[in-house]
C-alpha cells in the first residue's frame, strides 16, 4: 500500500511538474505577445510624431487657409477638405493607439495571473516532492525491519531445527530457544 502510495505520489509529482512546465511555457508565449505589442507600440511612438508632424503640417494649411480666405475665396473648398482629411487622419492614429494601448494593458494582466499560476504549481509540486521523499523514507524503513524479522524468523528455524534433531537423535542441542540465545536481530548473545 505504501508502494502504491509512493507512486501515486511520484505520478502526481510528474502531473505537476509537467503543469507547471506547461503554464510556465504559456507564461513565456504571453511575454512574447507582450514584447510583441511593445514593439508595435515602438512603431506607434513614431506614429506619434508623425503624428505631431501632421499637426504641424495642420497649422501651417490653417494658417494658409486664412491666408488664402482673405486672398483668394476659390480656394476655401481645397483647403477645407485638406483640413478635414487631416483631422481624420488625426481621429484614426488616436483611436488606434488607445485601442493598442488597452491591448497591451490586457495582455499585462494575462502575464500577472500566468506568473501566480506558475507559483502555485511551483509550490504544489515542491510539496508532492517533499512527501514522496517522505514516503520513500517510510518504505525503506518498513522493508529493512521487514529483513531484520525475516532474519530473525530463518534463526528461529535454524535453531529450532538443531534443537530438534538433536532431540531426535538423543544428542544435547547445541543451541536452545528457550534459554533466549537468539535476540531480536537474529544473532547469537
Amino acid at each position: 500500500a505504501l508502494r502504491l502510495a509512493s507512486d501515486s505520489l511520484n505520478e502526481a509529482l510528474d502531473a505537476s511538474m509537467k503543469d507547471t512546465m506547461h503554464a510556465q511555457e504559456e507564461l513565456q508565449n504571453e511575454r512574447l505577445k507582450v514584447t510583441q505589442l511593445q514593439a508595435r507600440l515602438d512603431v506607434l511612438e513614431e506614429s506619434m510624431k508623425e503624428l505631431q508632424a501632421d499637426k504641424e503640417r495642420l497649422g501651417r494649411v490653417n494658417e494658409e487657409y486664412a491666408k488664402e480666405m482673405r486672398e483668394l475665396d476659390k480656394s476655401n473648398g481645397r483647403l477645407s477638405a485638406e483640413v478635414e482629411r487631416l483631422n481624420g487622419v488625426v481621429d484614426d492614429k488616436e483611436n488606434w493607439i488607445q485601442g493598442l494601448t488597452t491591448e497591451v494593458e490586457q495582455q499585462q494582466t494575462v502575464v500577472a495571473a500566468q506568473e501566480t499560476e506558475a507559483a502555485k504549481l511551483s509550490a504544489v509540486a515542491a510539496a508532492a516532492e517533499k512527501e514522496a521523499a517522505i514516503m520513500a523514507a517510510k518504505v525503506e524503513q518498513l522493508e529493512a525491519h521487514a529483513k531484520r524479522q525475516e532474519e530473525v524468523f530463518k534463526a528461529t528455524i535454524i535453531d529450532y531445527a538443531a534443537t530438534h534433531g538433536a532431540a531426535m537423535s538423543g544428542k544435547k542441542p547445541t543451541k536452545s530457544i528457550n534459554k533466549g540465545e537468539i535476540d531480536a536481530g537474529g544473532d547469537e548473545r
